[in-house]
């Protein structure tokens, strides 16, 4: 009899247990499923947030090259942002200062649905991003000219004292026309060595037709070619064509081992070059250009040590919050 009821006792034992294993799982799942939940809705917050952020510092960039191009910031701004991620956030964007040396800042808000987050009373996150660009003097430039004018000369004086305005002509000497930057090197129109590599007239001519492949950096200084533009260098492909060239402070001896202080770039349209004669009487005629041509601004921006000539280059001064916009 004893034995009978030991016997049913232990029986009963793994039923009892696994009940209680029951119960303690269904407690555990609910931390796990939170857990899951979390990290679920999060990930997806998190790419969410970042294909924003990616799309608003895109779109500062874009309305502040835009805006130097005389485009409304704010609409290409609004444009990017759309078409990089869809149905358009709530977007505030201001554009200050000016064209050429300005800032524009871009924030967009957006509500991201929850999968399992209203589970634990939360159906939605907000995300809001920001960024700014800011516009200014280029301080790298690809595809300039290998010619390079004076910063004293009158000439572009007059035009940075416009504003980047005065369409006028002038005639721009190959000797200094009385400017003093040029020292005791030839010109106005030094001609320059860009990669250091004391190279040939067929080469020079090629960067006079199509520019200079490499970069040209604000502050450097570049090695002059020998001698002066003359009629070995035509200037027939680049006429009436916008172009980039250096601006140099000074230049230091001549020939072989000329070389010039580069202090910016300035662009210009070239309407007639006189390249024979006498060097006194080699001239060309030009005016001033924010237009850039061929050539592409990826450096910016010129400080007080620089000239700003009115080729603008533009650069993200702020992500998120943080950043000297």
């Amino acid at each position: 009899m004893t034995d009978t009821v030991t016997s049913t006792t232990q029986a009963d034992e793994p039923h009892r247990d696994a009940g209680t294993i029951a119960v303690l799982v269904a407690i555990a799942m609910v931390p796990i499923v939170g857990l899951f939940a979390v990290v679920v809705d999060a990930g997806r917050v998190t790419a969410e947030r970042q294909q924003l952020q990616t799309a608003v510092e895109g779109a500062a960039l874009a309305g502040a090259i835009d805006r130097r191009d005389g485009v409304s910031a704010c609409a290409s701004a609004t444009t990017h942002i759309t078409n990089a991620v869809g149905a358009a956030p709530t977007i505030t964007c201001a554009a200050t200062g000016t064209a050429t040396a300005g800032t524009v800042n871009v924030s967009a808000a957006t509500t991201s649905d929850l999968s399992l987050g209203a589970l634990f009373g939360r159906d939605s996150a907000n995300i809001t991003v920001s960024a700014g660009a800011r516009t200014g003097g280029a301080t790298a430039v690809s595809g300039v000219r290998p010619l390079s004018i004076c910063a004293e000369h009158p000439a572009l004086q007059a035009w940075i004292s416009s504003g980047f305005t005065d369409t006028s002509t002038y005639v721009v000497g190959i000797e200094s026309d009385g400017a003093t930057c040029a020292g005791d090197t030839p010109g106005n129109w030094g001609v320059l060595d860009l990669d250091g590599g004391s190279n040939s007239t067929a080469v020079t001519q090629g960067w006079i037709d199509n520019g200079y492949e490499g970069v040209v950096q604000v502050p450097s200084t570049i090695d002059g070619d020998p001698g002066i533009p003359s009629p070995a260098f035509d200037l027939t492909a680049i006429i009436g064509q916008p172009i980039v060239v250096p601006i140099f402070a000074n230049a230091a001896d001549t020939g072989q081992n000329a070389q010039f202080s580069i202090v910016g770039v300035v662009g210009i349209v070239i309407e007639e070059a006189t390249l024979n004669g006498t060097a006194s009487g080699r001239h060309v005629r030009l005016h001033f250009t924010t237009e850039t041509g061929s050539a592409t601004p990826t450096g910016c921006c010129t400080t007080g040590t620089q000239i700003d000539a009115g080729v603008t280059a533009a650069r993200l001064c702020n992500l998120d919050g943080t950043g000297d916009c």
